[in-house]
């Protein structure tokens, strides 16, 4: 699908357009309108009593209220990732505001094997091909998915880039406070892994040990995760 999704149904009596959309990475060229990247995440919402944000990546020092929009990345690189360069994705979306229906739509090409593993206070939820449909979404709602998504190739055999993001919450032309919550477990004896843009999102909570990466991080504006990915495997692909 090559356009921003739209609800099924208009969502009247609202005053506003909510969208919570999972873009991924077509091998097409992008359409107008739509980001050049792998992972981004809108999310409008009028009940927000706080100054907007532009674009740019405001990380907020200030402990996130429980009833914040979050959205939970977990990723697992393993000997076969290394080999096939695809990565398996555990993700949860959390507290997403009621709406009569939303839909999440994952571009193929990067992403596959989508599968609802549970949600709560969501009247109905099913895939349909590289979507995710949404029905009667109660406050407090939560959806939780596993897929399959495909790193880059690195310029060198064995090598490859995990760019995942950016993730923002909007609505129309600002940009509002969301909590991203991510980790990777990968095979340390056969793989490194580096944060290559720590730089940019120096400030988050980022902790490394053997195998493992987590961030965790209360932001507004937009926030990309770039990983690289080193193994001595040979690729089969």
């Amino acid at each position: 699908m090559n356009v921003l999704p739209q609800f099924s149904q208009p969502l009247t009596p609202l005053s506003c357009l909510f969208q919570l959309t999972a873009l991924l990475l077509l091998l097409l060229p992008s359409p107008a309108g739509a980001p050049p990247n792998d992972d981004a995440w809108l999310l409008e919402d009028e009940t927000d009593a706080v100054t907007p944000y532009d674009d740019t990546l405001a990380l907020i020092h200030t402990p996130p209220p429980k009833d914040l929009y979050r959205l939970v990345n977990r990723l697992r690189i393993s000997a076969d990732s290394l080999a096939s360069g695809r990565v398996r994705v555990e993700q949860c979306h959390e507290n997403l505001d009621p709406v009569p229906n939303l839909e999440i739509v994952y571009r193929p090409g990067r992403i596959d094997r989508i599968r609802i593993r549970s949600h709560s206070n969501i009247g109905r939820a099913r895939v349909d091909g590289h979507s995710v449909q949404l029905q009667d979404i109660q406050r407090g709602a939560r959806l939780c998915l596993s897929l399959s998504k495909r790193m880059t190739e690195g310029a060198h055999e064995g090598e490859y880039h995990l760019r995942h993001g950016p993730f923002y919450r909007r609505f129309l032309d600002g940009y509002y406070p969301m909590r991203m919550s991510f980790r990777l477990d990968y095979p340390a004896d056969r793989a490194t892994v580096s944060l290559i843009n720590r730089g940019e999102i120096a400030g988050a909570g980022i902790r490394e040990s053997a195998g493992k990466i987590e961030v965790d991080a209360h932001f507004a504006g937009k926030l990309t995760l770039t990983l690289q990915v080193s193994s001595d495997l040979v690729s089969d692909k």
